[in-house]
């Protein structure tokens, strides 16, 4: 058993003072950069102006139905319209590939590779949609897939819309409303190609 510790001592000594002296040294070395930081931290920096400007080209203010009077904002209903804007520039051309843009709505294939016989399988909420397809107002019970080369825009009433369009299902209905006559002459085209489809 060990009684005294006078030479183990020593070493501690030395390597308390080493460590010291190495705290101490990096302190000071340190010193001048935090003086430094907070020194141009006195004087703000004016940064060049910058103008943010948003503009909201897919927007619908109104819908096309008559059944509707007021403007989106003023509906007590959920009601998104898609215009054929964003359509055509995402390249739809299904009303179920139009769809894809409204929240809450699905698309159902039953077949093989996405492909079904049934026609447009429509889901909101889980419930099936596609005995409420409407277009211009009227019903549309057939059971096909639906092309979006002729339509101005699809409305989606989200919730009941009984009082709205009769029988329809509980969480609401589609309109597809087609593209409108106009008196001047026009010529519009579309070329589009694709790979790995």
């Amino acid at each position: 058993m060990i009684k005294s510790r006078k030479h183990s001592s020593f070493p501690r000594t030395v390597a308390g003072r080493a460590t010291a002296g190495l705290v101490t040294g990096l302190s000071l070395a340190v010193l001048p950069v935090i003086a430094h930081a907070q020194s141009s931290g006195n004087t703000p920096q004016t940064l060049d102006q910058i103008d943010v400007r948003g503009v909201r080209g897919f927007k619908a203010d109104k819908v096309a139905s008559p059944k509707f009077t007021q403007s989106l904002q003023d509906t007590p209903q959920t009601i998104q319209v898609i215009t054929s804007d964003l359509f055509n520039q995402q390249g739809a051309t299904t009303l179920t590939d139009a769809l894809r843009n409204s929240p809450g709505v699905g698309t159902f294939y039953v077949g093989e590779n996405g492909n079904t016989n049934t026609g447009d399988s429509i889901f909101m909420r889980g419930f099936d949609t596609s005995s409420s397809i409407f277009v211009d107002g009227v019903r549309d019970l057939g059971s096909i897939s639906r092309d979006v080369f002729n339509t101005e825009q699809v409305e989606v009433a989200k919730g009941p819309a009984g009082t709205d369009n009769g029988r329809s299902a509980p969480t609401g209905a589609i309109n597809m409303v087609s593209k409108q006559a106009n008196l001047h002459n026009a010529v519009s085209g579309t070329v589009s190609a694709g790979t790995d489809s």
